[in-house]
């Protein structure tokens, strides 16, 4: 009962996102069910007409009219079949495209915290290899929905066709066993023990295919993945340069031998259901045409009662098949619109709170973290441990220290990426959480060391909008050492960034994608700037200009300097040592590096031989 209710919410949930992608989806779904039997039913019929004016001997001319009748008739059903089938197919595109788009919106909609949830990742991967594999979830319920509706009316027309037909000539005598009640009974009850068989050999089919569908997604993300690192051009150097070319090669085989393997193991599970499956198809033609033989024999059947009966199996016995098949069907398009379905409902159990975020022209924001500590979710230590801190307005501080130490971490909660697990973080004496979360995110300016850009103009990339302010955009590219690199370019700010979705974008190095990233950061002027590693991928020269304009673009606001070259935090104000997830040192340059026994004096000692001009 649970698994049916959870298919029909299913069903439910899958033609709300149809009749959004095309209102006329589902009622040119059952058009075309409707249509595409009737010109087989409509021929069947005059068929049977035409027959029954030859054996009444009826004049040339009254057959003629049956016959041009049934061409006209077949023709114009033809023909609207035929622009019924383009309608569904291009609202099958649009179903198809508006699934990408909605669930483009859900992933960037969802909070941080669950993107970076293993579950919840295991979730997106089993979607993607329905999306790839199948082209869409919800195209598989609508292809689905098809067979039903077509299987359903193609029933309906071949009953409402044949039992009419079968009524009026069916007669019932005792002493001959082919007109015979018992003979009737027997077939009808041979017929419905075959249909009810299918049945059940459908839903065994559907219990196995559950079983294999998990391990074929799985084999087939792999798959993909080496088919995506390989086709990925910036693979390439890595691959050439240590002749990865054999293991690779040799990872596509592995995988494919896995899926012969299991598509073999599958085949060898299914073929008897198969193989009943059309034993029983076979038998319900068998027994049709056994009992209308038998009939036509003892002189029951007419010619044009018989072209009717024989006319309309081949539109019966595929309707029965396809109704049959419903349980197999029903398990596919279930499962795959519930990866789809499972992610829009993932939710956050976060409080995100309503209070708008005091918009200062004196920038006078203060953040406090009060005994702050965090684990990431299935973690047992702690990332961040009571950690206690005020930021001062305008204050510029570089935050150092080991690989793992806390420092992004502190930034993620910082920007209310994750909630701390214990202590609070305030935001001019008020808890972030009671912030409206957009609000409070947009006080912030971040380059993470991980930063992304987009395939679209470069002033699209600064401005992250369609409509931008051009004299602000530029003198970002200044500050950012950008600038004269931008106007080389053809378009200049308009240039498409990267290939992927533009034959005519450019491809740009680490480091101008990172002086661009720094650009974005100070185009959005917010009065936090924080910079993770933002100079990595510079050279000495552009990363001296980066840190002589740094105290004049970061002017009048709180900016956090995160890097592991320590000479470049010399220009902060405080420098806030991290270690263990601790806080263990804070304070300038001078005073900690006059504490021969702190963990700052050990960092700055250990890259000492690097710059031994500047201690």
């Amino acid at each position: 009962m649970k698994t049916l209710k959870e298919n029909i919410a299913t069903l439910r949930f899958a033609t709300e996102i149809s009749k959004s992608a095309s209102k006329s989806s589902v009622p040119i779904l059952i058009l075309c069910a409707l249509l595409n039997h009737s010109a087989v039913i409509v021929a069947v019929w005059f068929s049977a007409q035409i027959t029954a004016q030859i054996s009444s001997g009826n004049s040339p001319k009254e057959i003629a009219v049956y016959a041009a009748g049934s061409v006209l008739t077949v023709f114009i059903l033809s023909v609207f079949t035929k622009i019924a089938e383009q309608v569904n197919t291009n609202n099958l595109n649009k179903i198809v495209s508006y699934e990408k788009k909605i669930f483009s919106e859900m992933i960037s909609k969802k909070d941080y915290a669950i993107l970076e949830n293993s579950k919840f990742q295991d979730l997106l991967k089993s979607y993607n290899v329905v999306m790839n594999n199948n082209g869409g979830a919800i195209g598989v319920y609508i292809m689905f929905l098809s067979d039903v509706l077509d299987g359903g009316f193609g029933l309906i027309y071949s009953l409402i066709i044949i039992i009419p037909t079968i009524y009026k000539i069916l007669t019932f005598d005792s002493s001959n066993f082919a007109t015979s009640w018992f003979a009737a009974v027997l077939t009808l009850l041979l017929f419905i023990l075959c249909a009810a068989a299918m049945i059940v050999t459908g839903n065994k089919l559907s219990k196995i295919n559950v079983l294999h569908m998990d391990s074929m997604y799985r084999n087939y993300g792999l798959f993909k993945y080496w088919f995506d690192f390989s086709e990925n051009y910036k693979n390439a150097k890595d691959i050439r340069v240590y002749n990865a070319e054999s293991f690779i090669e040799c990872e596509h085989q592995r995988h494919v031998d896995e899926v012969k393997e299991l598509s073999l193991n599958e085949l060898n599970e299914v073929k008897i259901y198969h193989l009943l499956l059309s034993a029983f198809q076979a038998l319900l033609i068998g027994i049709f045409y056994g009992y209308i033989a038998l009939r036509t024999y003892s002189g029951s059947f007419t010619a044009d009662n018989i072209v009717i009966i024989v006319g309309i199996i081949p539109v019966l016995i595929p309707a029965i098949t396809q109704l049959s098949s419903i349980p197999m069907m029903t398990t596919t398009w279930a499962k795959n619109i519930s990866y789809l379905k499972r992610i829009k409902e993932y939710d956050s159990d976060r409080y995100f709170g309503t209070l708008p975020v005091e918009k200062r022209t004196d920038n006078d924001y203060e953040i406090e973290f009060r005994n702050v500590s965090f684990k990431y979710s299935g973690s047992d230590s702690y990332a961040l441990r009571n950690v206690s801190m005020k930021f001062k307005v305008g204050e510029h501080l570089a935050f150092v220290g080991a690989n793992g130490s806390g420092k992004s971490t502190f930034i993620k909660l910082l920007c209310r990426l994750y909630d701390p697990t214990d202590g609070e973080i305030l935001l001019n004496g008020i808890n972030i959480k009671k912030y409206n979360i957009q609000e409070y995110m947009s006080i912030f300016s971040v380059v993470f060391q991980d930063f992304s850009l987009f395939a679209v103009p470069l002033s699209q990339n600064v401005s992250t909008s369609i409509e931008y302010d051009k004299e602000k955009l530029w003198r970002c590219l200044e500050e950012a050492g950008i600038a004269d690199r931008v106007k080389e370019f053809d378009k200049k700010e308009e240039t498409v960034l990267y290939k992927k979705l533009d034959d005519n974008g450019v491809e740009i190095s680490g480091g101008e994608a990172q002086k661009i990233a720094i650009a974005r950061a100070l185009y959005r002027d917010a009065p936090f700037v924080i910079l993770d590693e933002p100079t990595a991928a510079l050279d000495p020269i552009s990363e001296f200009e980066i840190y002589s304009g740094f105290n004049g673009f970061t002017k009048g606001k709180t900016a956090i300097y995160i890097s592991h070259r320590l000479s470049s935090c010399r220009f902060c104000d405080k420098i806030m040592v991290f270690d263990k997830g601790q806080i263990v040192q804070f304070g300038s340059h001078d005073e900690l590096l006059s504490d021969e026994n702190g963990k700052y004096y050990r960092l700055w000692t250990s890259q000492a031989k690097y710059y031994v001009s500047q201690v």
